[in-house]
């Protein structure tokens, strides 16, 4: 059974439907994965991975800024937390909208930058730069520019 916005609605008996008043972004979808307890994130990470939907659905380049706007964001954020968020954003777009509607290609964008950002990662141990913090990945965008002109 594939879910969509209106069968949700429909079950919810909810008025602030999505598909009957939709946001100027994009809807807060609800996340059903782990929440990032204990790090940086808790409840915060909720908000991150709605900003990161938000971002993915909001316009059609909304993804490009993503990972740069979440390191000037939440710079002490672990890079590994980033990339979390954005792989439960990706999830969350994939469980909610049917295969073949236009939304899931912004669940594939964000299945891209969270493996860049870990390829990002991978680069920055190889060369010894530090990266315990997502501020690190911006020091690393000096040396590989591709997230700081994305």
């Amino acid at each position: 059974m594939v879910r969509r916005w209106g069968d949700r609605c429909a079950r919810q008996n909810n008025s602030a439907c999505p598909i009957d008043n939709p946001a100027p972004l994009a809807p807060r979808l609800p996340v059903r994965g782990p929440v990032l307890r204990g790090t940086t994130g808790g409840a915060a990470g909720l908000d991150k991975v709605h900003f990161a939907i938000g971002r993915l659905l909001g316009a059609p380049e909304g993804w490009r800024p993503l990972v740069r706007e979440m390191v000037a964001r939440w710079p002490d954020a672990a890079p590994g937390e980033i990339i979390f968020t954005i792989v439960s954003a990706a999830t969350e777009i994939e469980a909610t909208f049917a295969p073949g509607s236009p939304a899931r290609e912004a669940a594939d964008h964000g299945w891209r930058l969270a493996a860049l950002v870990g390829t990002d990662l991978y680069a920055m141990e190889a060369i010894g730069l530090p990266r315990a913090r997502a501020a690190d990945l911006a020091a690393y965008w000096q040396i590989d520019p591709f997230f700081r002109d994305l």
